[in-house]
């Protein structure tokens, strides 16, 4: 005994798997429920980050730990936390040593 799947083809919606566009089945409405929970998903997924960036950018200003200890601590690179100091307004722990030529 063996599947046919011409049987099932009528059924079957493989377009989305091939890169083409969905389509509803007959007598069937697409559910619009999984797409609004993968929207406040993502939207609660933003809000948890920037909530993480922020009490980075809290630790660093409050605290003597440099971005490598926080780098270190967190999922993110120095650089990225380099980034969320500058993004949330925090002063650098020490002077640059670098200077520009034009100075």
């Amino acid at each position: 005994m063996g599947v046919s799947l011409e049987a099932d083809h009528q059924h079957a919606d493989v377009a989305p798997f091939l890169g083409g566009p969905r389509t509803a089945q007959p007598g069937r409405e697409p559910h619009r429920r999984p797409r609004r929970a993968g929207h406040k998903a993502e939207a609660l997924l933003e809000e948890k980050r920037q909530t993480a960036r922020k009490a980075v950018a809290d630790e660093l200003r409050t605290s003597s730990l440099s971005h490598a200890t926080i780098a270190a601590l967190t999922p993110w690179t120095e650089e990225t936390v380099r980034g969320i100091a500058r993004e949330h307004g925090v002063t650098p722990k020490r002077k640059p040593t670098v200077r520009s030529i034009k100075d």
